[in-house]
């Protein structure tokens, strides 16, 4: 009921061009309403719905709305769309998967054309809804961190002991918490430093290995890149030391504690005297030995059938009766489902970048994909203002981050969406400068 209404404000609030309360509307039903209610897939199916009836209406009132001869981000876009649908179709006619099913999955993959929207809005618009955005994300970690004491009124908190009881895992961190800090890591805003410290730990609490890295290597990724490196590093270094160093035994017991169950280097030595994906053990690896194990186990398969490396296996949903019959891999990612029961992945996975759709569109994905995220660095680093910069960090961490999860997997906050929406609001557009706080 509650994604409904959002969709229906949605949709008001773009008639009106009220740009900046529509970017905020969809930024809650993509992340269930800040984590606010209970996990519901209607959110991310109104999400999909409203961009869908936007595009359509504004397709029959102006044809040129995908106009893309001058656009190459469009273009890829446009083809990674023609993609799913004909690898939809080209499903349903061979019987691979039921009809149902196989459009539910070329649905979940229709957000892509959101660009076109974002190509319309203004960055006034984007500042304006970060307001609403930001005091959200504020109220948000203010509860994300009332979890520690024991007061659990978000959903989509994963505990998991860090080191004895003293701490637990929560995974329900602000979902803007990357942009936010890319953001006020190098504008030049009121209480900017106040803001970091509130905002780092959300890094380093969720206990993420991947996403503490990547942070630090994007960073210096992009200093480098833009010949800043002297002169940024110092000013940005003292925010980051102080929560870290306050943080220093959380992050020591996540990368070297005892929960660990084999060194890093241990690690990757182990993974090089495997014969075959059969010598990974969940007991005695880590998760960089799974994350090798599942991309050899789904190659093994499609190199067993050759077809699905360039075409894939088509649009088969996870765990449908199609499935369950036609795979039975050992190795995914657990997925927990309260009707049918926790079972392993046999299709999707957040843990391996690109597996996923490599696997249900092979190579000419792959192909696409990479040629969206190239046309998006050389946007995002030919523009010379800061929503350009955050967009490249954001970029960059995402690429880093490919080794240690799947930030490519779906159009949530803290994947695809940023994105999206960058490369759009960046399109021939002209920067006006306003402060967000």
């Amino acid at each position: 009921m509650i994604a409904i209404l959002v969709l229906i404000l949605c949709l008001y609030w773009y008639a009106k061009r009220k740009y900046d309360l529509f970017v905020w509307g969809l930024s809650i039903l993509l992340s269930n309403l800040y984590y606010f209610v209970l996990p519901d897939p209607m959110f991310d199916y109104a999400a999909t719905a409203l961009v869908v009836i936007i595009c359509g209406m504004e397709w029959l009132r102006d044809c040129r709305f995908f106009y893309y001869k001058k656009d190459k981000i469009a273009k890829v876009v446009l083809l990674l769309v023609l993609l799913f649908t004909i690898n939809c179709l080209v499903t349903i006619i061979f019987g691979l998967e039921t009809p149902v099913s196989a459009l539910k999955v070329l649905y979940n993959n229709l957000f892509f054309i959101s660009y076109f929207i974002f190509r319309r809005i203004e960055i006034k618009d984007w500042e304006g809804s970060l307001r609403y955005i930001l005091l959200c994300s504020i109220i948000g970690g203010l509860f994300y961190y009332l979890q520690f004491i024991g007061i659990n009124v978000l959903s989509g908190g994963i505990q998991e002991d860090a080191f004895g009881n003293v701490s637990h895992r929560y995974m329900n961190y602000p979902l803007f918490t990357y942009v936010f800090l890319f953001y006020f890591l190098f504008a030049n805003i009121k209480h900017k430093y106040i803001l970091l410290v509130f905002f780092i730990p959300f890094i380093i609490l969720p206990m993420s290995r991947g996403a503490m890295l990547g942070f630090i290597l994007a960073v210096f990724c992009f200093l480098f890149l833009k010949k800043r490196l002297t002169k940024s590093l110092l000013k940005i270094s003292i925010p980051v030391i102080i929560v870290f160093f306050i943080f220093q035994p959380l992050i020591e017991e996540r990368f070297f504690g005892k929960n660990n169950k084999v060194s890093f280097g241990d690690e990757i030595a182990n993974i090089f005297t495997w014969k075959s994906y059969t010598d990974f053990n969940s007991m005695d690896s880590d998760t960089y030995s799974f994350r090798i194990a599942l991309i050899w186990e789904r190659l093994d398969y499609m190199f067993s059938h050759p077809q699905t490396v360039l075409l894939g296996i088509g649009s088969i949903y996870e765990n449908t009766d199609v499935c369950r019959s036609r795979f039975n891999f050992q190795i995914g990612s657990w997925h927990i489902d309260e009707k049918e029961g926790n079972y392993i992945g046999q299709i999707d996975s957040t843990d391996v970048a690109f597996m996923t759709h490599f696997f249900r569109y092979g190579i000419l994905y792959l192909v696409l994909i990479f040629q969206f995220l190239f046309f998006s660095y050389k946007r995002f680093n030919s523009i010379n203002n800061i929503w350009a910069d955050v967009a490249l960090l954001y970029l960059l961490f995402s690429i880093i981050r490919c080794t240690a999860s799947s930030p490519f997997y779906d159009f949530g906050i803290n994947r695809m969406f940023p994105l999206l929406l960058f490369s759009g609001l960046l399109y021939s557009k002209t920067y006006n400068r306003t402060r967000l706080v």
